[in-house]
């Protein structure tokens, strides 16, 4: 039997281990602090004199010569999230409505498979996601349209990483539909499509 300690005092065990994970907490701490450091010393000259705020709107980008404009950025984050948001919403929503139950009855055959899959998905870094989007995507959309690496690429490989969210969101939103008003549709005779678009979304 292992030792106990006295009553009011702490076991020498616990003690090592509060001050092990003490230490891991003041390190990672420090590895937090070193990082925002090395950003801020990296975006210094862009912070100086204003340069970012008064180059925000301009879509001149020389570094060197002390000019940050970031309206390109900042328009083809837009472009591609919003092209992301257009193609994976519409899957997502299908996604969901495949595995939906319809009013009391069971899952459709391969909802739970779906919902396998789309957890994997979700799982994925997305650093795999961009790479794959790289290597793959991009060489296939040159040879229909050279260069490859475009706005479209960049969202379709978003839409991939997001649809996964959507798509679990949704299932989950549509399996809180109260029951009593799938089965009154159900009773009314409304088909399942039916029911999905005009009472549980």
């Amino acid at each position: 039997m292992s030792p106990t300690a006295p009553a009011g005092q702490a076991h020498p065990h616990d003690r090592v281990a509060s001050r092990v994970l003490g230490s891991l907490t003041l390190v990672a701490v420090l590895i937090v602090l070193l990082v925002i450091g090395f950003i801020t010393r990296a975006a210094w000259p862009a912070l100086q004199d204003g340069a970012l705020l008064r180059d925000l709107g301009s879509s001149t980008w020389h570094p060197l010569a002390q000019r940050f404009g970031m309206l390109p950025m900042v328009m083809a984050t837009l472009a591609a999230s919003g092209l992301a948001l257009m193609l994976a919403l519409p899957l997502g929503l299908a996604c969901a409505a495949c595995a939906w139950p319809f009013a009391s009855g069971p899952a459709p055959r391969g909802a739970t498979g779906l919902r396998a899959v789309l957890g994997l998905m979700a799982g994925i870094p997305s650093v795999v996601y961009g790479l794959s989007g790289l290597t793959v995507l991009v060489p296939w959309l040159a040879r229909w349209q050279a260069p490859g690496v475009s706005l479209l690429a960049a969202g379709i490989v978003l839409a991939l990483m997001i649809l996964p969210t959507i798509a679990l969101s949704a299932m989950q939103a549509l399996s809180a539909v109260p029951r009593p008003l799938l089965q009154g549709a159900a009773a009314l005779g409304l088909s399942r499509c039916t029911t999905l678009l005009a009472v549980a979304l």
